[in-house]
């Protein structure tokens, strides 16, 4: 079993390295709780032998004593192999979650920079949108242009702005 779950963990390690899009927070947690399980059945072992022995009366022979005093000393390992399997377990759990928190991140970052494009258009698109009858750059004959050169040029300036910043990587 336990040769199972290292493989297991083995495999889970191997996607979230390769392609972390196909691996699920649900089999990261199932992975975790069998190896819990598995921990606890072994530790519930080493305890309960631990328990038998010091039951074992005095008339019996030596070897037997011997035989599961060995067999106690044996859990040993497998204990401190699950306590490994376990922290390997919880920490590409937490791998994982760094991974998707990064990709939320992303995201974010994207509607940020939208949002920063667009809030000044909207500004400038609002003030021209009131109905006034004593606007003076109604009466230009560029006015259109001009309008519309300030947001192409301002959308422009914002989107490099953030590209040499970094916000795009």
């Amino acid at each position: 079993n336990m040769s199972i779950a290292r493989n297991r963990l083995q495999g889970i390690e191997q996607l979230l390295i390769t392609d972390p899009d196909e691996l699920s927070s649900n089999v990261l947690m199932s992975c975790e709780r069998d190896i819990n399980q598995l921990s606890d059945i072994i530790e519930d072992q080493y305890v309960g032998f631990g328990i038998l022995a010091s039951l074992i009366s005095v008339s019996q022979k030596q070897e037997e004593i011997q035989q599961t005093q060995n067999t106690i000393k044996g859990f040993e390992p497998m204990d401190k192999a699950m306590l490994r399997l376990e922290k390997k377990a919880e920490s590409l759990r937490l791998q994982y979650m760094l991974i998707q928190q990064e990709k939320s991140t992303r995201k974010i970052n994207v509607l940020t920079i939208i949002q920063a494009v667009f809030v000044p258009l909207t500004f400038i698109a609002g003030v021209y949108g009131m109905n006034f009858i004593h606007m003076p750059e109604l009466e230009w004959k560029y006015a259109y242009l001009m309008i519309w050169l300030i947001f192409v040029g301002l959308a422009g300036g914002l989107l490099i702005y953030f590209y040499r910043k970094g916000w795009f990587d």
